[in-house]
């Protein structure tokens, strides 16, 4: 009975720790509202959109050792006057079952001196 027990137990983590897929991971924790994250497929050169409210996490499988490029746009706060930069790159996930995490976040500009 313990062992059945103990195994019910560790299988989660163990299908956790066996996951095969290789992703990209984005978490909305601005205040910029709703992104949207663009995926193009460099080898394929096909892209695709993904929506991201924000507090909001998503993973898009991907394959390892393919480059992709992201874009990241943010449609803003109607009630707000705060502006939102888009963000684009360029990333490989080298190994089969890694995940790249990306926390998107928005930051006040520090003002330089004399301003």
């Amino acid at each position: 009975m313990k062992r059945g027990l103990a195994l019910l137990l560790l299988l989660p983590l163990l299908l956790i720790a066996c996951s095969n897929q290789t992703a990209l991971s984005f978490t909305n924790h601005t205040e910029c509202g709703t992104a949207t994250v663009t995926i193009t497929d460099t080898s394929a050169a096909s892209n695709k959109d993904y929506t991201l409210d924000e507090d909001d996490e998503i993973t898009i499988e991907i394959k390892n050792n393919v480059t992709y490029r992201y874009k990241v746009v943010y449609a803003g706060r109607s009630n707000s006057d705060m502006t939102c930069e888009e963000k684009s790159g360029t990333i490989m996930v080298p190994n089969s079952g890694q995940t790249s995490n990306f926390e998107l976040v928005s930051a006040t500009p520090t003002p330089g001196a004399g301003e």
